[in-house]
């Protein structure tokens, strides 16, 4: 691929992934992963891609980064949190709806968790977050509800099919998830990968 690394953060803020907390955490992620193999580069100026391309590129550069053999296709991801604010079911302007939307176009499946919002036109949503992340490839935090507080390294790693996080609300402590074996990304926390 004649693709430019240094360019993708800029590509993904002029294509307003920022808005997605999410995904822009998993796009910075595999930024500084990629950085570190030096297996990829993306130039602005020659790649036409829209959002679903990008997170598509992310999500399976993680994924062999890692040595773990799923493909975005066959991924089954558990988003947590729906509601726009914390403990409430206040929908309104949240980033999980595109970040939902992003997904479910190219996984095989994708649930929304959320103890607050009952339903939501088009989203999967539920209220049991054990079978929430059961055999799950990845999971997204999105809002900060109190209940994702509990969520040990431990609970999940026996609940995931992999143990990927992407914590785009920084509440989990990112070295207790590395020493449990974890692919973990905070957003605003860097890397804790290095070669």
């Amino acid at each position: 691929m004649a693709l430019e690394l240094e360019d993708l953060g800029q590509r993904a803020e002029e294509r307003q992934v920022a808005k997605l907390d999410c995904a822009a955490a998993l796009i910075a992620f595999v930024t500084e992963h990629v950085q570190a193999i030096g297996c990829l580069h993306i130039r602005t100026d020659v790649l036409v891609a829209d959002d679903e391309v990008i997170l598509r590129a992310a999500f399976d550069l993680v994924m062999e980064r890692e040595g773990i053999p799923v493909d975005l296709l066959d991924a089954e991801v558990c988003i947590l949190g729906y509601a726009f604010l914390e403990n409430s079911d206040d929908t309104r302007n949240t980033p999980a709806r595109s970040l939902y939307e992003l997904l479910k176009e190219d996984c095989t499946d994708v649930v929304v968790h959320d103890p607050y919002v009952d339903e939501e036109k088009g989203v999967v949503l539920t209220k049991d977050l054990e079978g929430a992340l059961k055999g799950k490839h990845a999971v997204i935090l999105v809002t900060k509800h109190d209940e994702y507080n509990a969520l040990t390294p431990e609970k999940l790693k026996g609940l995931l099919a992999n143990p990927v996080i992407i914590d785009g609300r920084n509440v989990y402590d990112q070295n207790a998830f590395k020493e449990a074996g974890f692919v973990y990304r905070g957003v605003g926390k860097g890397t804790i990968y290095r070669n």
